[in-house]
């Protein structure tokens, strides 16, 4: 049995470097690295998770992408420095046996990058989370879950939503809608609005910090 130790953060926009992380297992990043999108941008977010691992803070480095992180929709895996895990539409299981499911997908709104129309067109996509995930990671929140923006609107995803319901997630950490930032748990799954830059993009909300208890935890 093991506790791992899980740092939740997201929607940095750039900014990473005034991050202060604490050691932890895994650092886990739900999107909008960037904030304009640039390939200078993208590359100096990956450069400074790298560090991340090469300094000892974790173990393992976890990201999917947002709705500013234009690099993303032009590069490859190729790019990606080895130790990261860029999850794109993909699951992927961690050293110690976590199932980790990653999107970048939000419903579309203006002219940014990974976005699909709701409906038929976004829930395609949803159909393809796994049940029996330890954690699924999305940009965007599900409808009415820590989705309120600073004019009181809902902005989440229903089938987004509809999908997390029948598959069961411990845990669905994301970000994008900066002002709701925090935790909301139900029967099954322990939702994480993990945006560390408020509506302001001041980047004022702490990591959030998660342990989960694995019991056959893989030795290394």
């Amino acid at each position: 049995m093991k506790k791992i130790k899980i740092q939740c953060i997201g929607d940095t926009h750039g900014m990473h470097e005034e991050l202060e992380l604490e050691r932890s297992d895994i650092i886990i990043h739900v999107g909008d690295t960037c904030n304009s999108g640039s390939f200078r941008d993208g590359m100096a977010f990956l450069a400074w998770a790298k560090r991340q691992l090469t300094r000892g803070i974790c173990d393992e480095f976890i990201f999917v992408a947002g709705n500013h992180d234009f690099t993303f929709e032009m590069i490859d895996k190729s790019y990606i420095p080895q130790g990261l895990v860029w999850l794109n539409n993909e699951e992927y299981e961690t050293r110690d046996g976590l199932k980790i499911y990653g999107s970048p997908i939000t419903p579309t709104f203006g002219h940014w990058a990974f976005m699909r129309e709701r409906g038929d067109e976004i829930s395609k996509v949803w159909k393809k989370i796994p049940k029996g995930l330890d954690i699924l990671i999305t940009h965007g929140p599900a409808y009415q879950i820590l989705d309120r923006n600073s004019s009181r609107e809902y902005c989440g995803c229903y089938d987004l939503g509809r999908y997390i319901k029948e598959r069961k997630p411990k845990y669905h950490l994301f970000g994008h809608i900066h002002e709701s930032y925090g935790t909301y748990k139900d029967d099954h799954t322990t939702y994480i609005n993990c945006s560390t830059a408020t509506g302001e993009y001041a980047l004022t909300n702490k990591p959030i910090m998660i342990n989960i208890i694995k019991e056959n935890a893989y030795d290394y």
